[in-house]
């Protein structure tokens, strides 16, 4: 992200659409070549490993999955949770474009920047929740990545220039980042053992329908109210988002492989 994210903007401006999309098509190969010498369905031994297909039932199999009691109400705080962040997110780049910055600028500062922190970030997040729980890493991502959003308010104001717009943009990242590993610790816990590629399939796949249908809502929103607006609704809903999130997990919502967790354990019981 970083590398590709900043290096290829910065490429793009400099060469324009078909060097960047050469170079992007030569690194795509680049990378798929090493798959070809993998050795695949062979067990340590040499033998042949025998899969069984699990395709009667298929249809209904995810369908089950969204039935288990407790998923539809955290697939709900999960949504309300980031909703607010990825719609203020949404209409960042264009933002940096209309503020002035050039490419080069934005390929630094969107690319490179805000992917060093967003890693730094999740580093962050991590951090907190193994030391202090899932809790207080879920209101320490969800608080820090509003007050994130709140700088853009500020710059889309026109208060603090170019730094208050570099600060929001990657202070976005960092504590966005920071948010994401809470939840997705969280949404692990929820995995049930004999179905967790399933259950945590299924649950990222509705936070990245909730982005597109962010995005959305933040481009709609950015065209009739302006970005100043936009950034502050996108700030009130984070803010509401991680209180009923919370709310919600202290009340008991949610699957029962999530509803026995322990807030005071820094680290779950094996």
């Amino acid at each position: 992200m970083i590398v590709g994210g900043g290096g290829l903007l910065w490429i793009f401006a400099e060469g324009g659409w078909r060097v960047v999309l050469l170079t992007l098509g030569g690194l795509i190969l680049l990378c798929t070549l090493p798959v070809v010498f993998l050795v695949r369905d062979e067990r340590p031994d040499g033998a042949r490993r025998t899969v069984e297909p699990r395709t009667r039932g298929l249809a209904t199999a995810w369908f089950a999955r969204l039935r288990r009691p407790g998923v539809l109400t955290l697939i709900g705080v999960l949504a309300a949770y980031k909703f607010g962040n990825a719609m203020a997110s949404s209409i960042a780049g264009p933002f940096l474009h209309d503020v002035g910055l050039s490419l080069k600028e934005i390929a630094i500062v969107s690319g490179a920047l805000s992917s060093a922190g967003a890693l730094a970030g999740s580093a962050v997040g991590g951090w907190v929740a193994f030391r202090h729980g899932r809790r207080r890493a879920l209101i320490f991502g969800g608080v820090s990545q509003t007050l994130a959003v709140s700088l853009y308010v500020v710059a889309a104001l026109g208060m603090g220039g170019g730094a208050t717009v570099i600060a929001a943009t990657v202070l976005e990242h960092v504590f966005g980042g920071a948010a994401l590993v809470a939840m997705f610790t969280l949404m692990m816990d929820a995995c049930e053992p004999d179905d967790a590629g399933a259950d945590y399939t299924l649950l990222a796949s509705a936070v990245v329908a909730t982005q597109g249908i962010a995005a959305f809502a933040g481009g709609a929103s950015g065209d009739l109210l302006g970005y100043a607006s936009t950034f502050a609704i996108g700030m009130v809903l984070s803010g509401i988002g991680c209180a009923v999130f919370v709310r919600a997990l202290d009340r008991g919502a949610g699957p029962r492989t999530i509803t026995t967790w322990h807030r005071s354990d820094p680290v779950p019981t094996p």
